[in-house]
């Protein structure tokens, strides 16, 4: 067994953050300090609102055509989509509407909601994976009324850390 030099072991433990990240339309989500997401549309030029969590999710075809139908109610009127967290195997999972509210990122899932059942769960990630498709929300009140902004985005090309 080859030996390693601490240096090189505690270095290997810190997990890296990333800046930035690019996905495959060309929008760049980028990060501030609190960990909260700011998308440029680079096909139109829009630069979006900062986002109170995004979280990343290996998804195929038939699972992003369900989280679409979910948020933009077409078909599915009482689906909802959201960002959840497990409490442990006996509890329900809480609803994360915020980056900062996590407290174990290796228990961070997208879920479906429809008619008070969920009809997908999807392990996520809250760094950016490459190959995977981006999920943002923002959760914000106007006057006396609460809203949702949710966007599921294209697959990560790039991360730059």
């Amino acid at each position: 067994m080859s030996e390693v030099s601490p240096g090189v072991q505690e270095q290997e433990l810190i997990p890296r953050v990333a800046k930035s990240f690019k996905t495959a339309m060309g929008s760049v989500y980028t990060y501030d300090e609190d960990g909260k997401t700011t998308r440029f549309k680079t096909a139109t030029g829009e630069l979006h609102k900062r986002q109170d969590i995004t979280v990343f999710v290996d998804l195929n075809l038939d699972e992003e055509q369900e989280i679409l139908r979910a948020y933009l109610h077409k078909g599915k009127r009482d689906a909802k989509v959201y960002v959840l967290e497990s409490n442990g195997p006996d509890k329900p999972a809480k609803i994360v509407r915020d980056i900062n509210d996590v407290q174990d990122p290796n228990q961070v899932a997208l879920g479906v909601v429809e008619n008070g059942k969920w009809t997908l769960i999807k392990k996520a990630s809250t760094q950016p994976v490459i190959g995977w498709n981006t999920f943002d929300h923002r959760h914000y009140k106007e006057g006396d009324e609460w809203f949702s902004d949710r966007h599921l985005g294209n697959k990560v090309t790039e991360v730059e850390y």
